[in-house]
């Protein structure tokens, strides 16, 4: 039976793969769910949950092992339980499952199951953007947040088809009195990989923004452990598809708009009308393009017409009172047909388009960007930790 008739079952999905269980094992966040003798072999059951591969519809992922209680022979069972909702069983979801095991696992042998040389290369497309999500998942997890709707990952429908996945936590504002209103804190973690064999790193586009939002959301969680309350529960968002007409901002909209995402500490909904405000971070990571001559310790915030002038007049105050003597720019480079054009460019548009306060922090664009050159070593590591300061200030003094 191959994975693609394996989409119709209705409760479970069994394929024959073979992983590098080395890698499966390297973390405690698995257990052992039953173990048998089955005819002289033994046969223990493990059972974990990925942050990547629930993709909004998996609950979770068991390997069987198969041994002769000294070696084993045998590893290849996967057994993937589905929620009762189905509509999201589809070949396209469950082919992106097993991308998504390859990209984390790889095979450990030269057995690739049913799986055409098509396929592989489809596994190989997709492998960067899922070890990214995977990571993502992995620091939200780490810092503390929660889950929303028991999954890190929740649906991105793009334009073509193509199955995409934003990867979202949760941190509560208060652990007195829950608040009812939310900021959603994001940047987009896809960029354009390999196209006709060229390398695209996307260091500044936007590996920069997400390693901010994700050093953001410690920061705060941190601040929020030692007994300070926010004002609004905080959404960080990983969001996938900007590339492709910002599908991810797009979706988790849609998806608010339709009450699907529930408050995982009061299990009540979370609408439209509860989002405060939002902040996209995109390229902060270069000084390769400052505001003015000489000076490398830059920050751009653009806003649409609904923020208020408080927003721009608090990252001056937060600036100040820490000291982080940065030059800030309220304008993309004094010109205001530019700043909004550029303003549009990335997710906080969805937001600002449905009439929510919503700014982005950004260093600009440079010759560098959507070009392979954009690498690690084009970025100022140091300007970019006091940009990161500056956004976690600014908005903790915004909650």
């Amino acid at each position: 039976m191959s994975i693609l008739d394996a989409a119709n079952k209705p409760k479970n999905i069994l394929e024959m793969l073979s992983f590098d269980l080395t890698k499966f094992f390297a973390d405690n966040d698995y257990c052992e769910i039953q173990s048998k003798d089955i005819e002289g072999v033994f046969m223990v059951e493990f059972e974990k949950e990925f942050p990547l591969v629930e993709l909004g519809m998996f609950e979770k992922v068991v390997f069987r092992l198969f041994n002769d209680k000294d070696n084993i022979v045998g590893s290849n069972h996967i057994n993937v339980t589905l929620p009762a909702n189905m509509r999201y069983v589809t070949k396209a979801n469950v082919k992106a499952l097993v991308n998504s095991l390859y990209a984390i696992y790889g095979f450990d042998d030269d057995r690739k199951g049913e799986w055409d040389e098509s396929d592989l290369q489809l596994f190989q497309a997709k492998g960067g953007s899922a070890e990214a999500a995977f990571w993502v998942a992995r620091k939200f997890a780490g810092t503390g947040l929660m889950k929303i709707n028991d999954s890190w990952s929740k649906r991105v429908v793009t334009e073509n088809g193509t199955p995409g996945h934003n990867i979202v936590g949760f941190l509560p504002g208060s652990a007195k009195t829950h608040p009812d209103s939310y900021v959603i804190v994001g940047a987009h973690y896809d960029h354009l990989g390999t196209v006709n064999g060229r390398f695209f790193p996307g260091a500044d586009a936007n590996a920069s923004g997400v390693a901010a939002m994700t050093a953001v959301a410690d920061m705060l969680a941190t601040t929020r452990s030692i007994g300070r309350s926010f004002s609004s529960n905080i959404i960080f968002v990983a969001f996938d598809g900007k590339e492709m007409n910002m599908a991810g901002s797009q979706s988790l909209w849609d998806m608010i708009s339709a009450g699907e995402l529930t408050d995982p500490v009061n299990g009540k909904k979370i609408t439209k009308d509860k989002i405060a405000f939002m902040v996209n971070i995109d390229q902060i990571g270069s000084t390769l393009s400052p505001l003015n001559e000489g000076r490398e310790d830059y920050i751009i915030m653009l806003g649409n017409p609904n923020i208020k002038r408080a927003y721009n007049d608090m990252l001056t105050v937060c600036n100040e009172s820490y000291e982080l003597g940065m030059d800030l720019g309220f304008t993309y480079y004094g010109s205001e047909n530019f700043t909004k054009l550029f303003y549009r460019l990335s997710d906080q548009r969805i937001f600002a388009d449905n009439r929510i306060p919503a700014v982005m922090f950004t260093s600009g664009i440079t010759m560098n960007n959507n070009k392979p050159k954009d690498t690690a070593d084009t970025l100022n590591m140091e300007v970019l930790l006091k940009r990161v300061y500056l956004i976690y200030h600014w908005i903790e003094k915004m909650l």
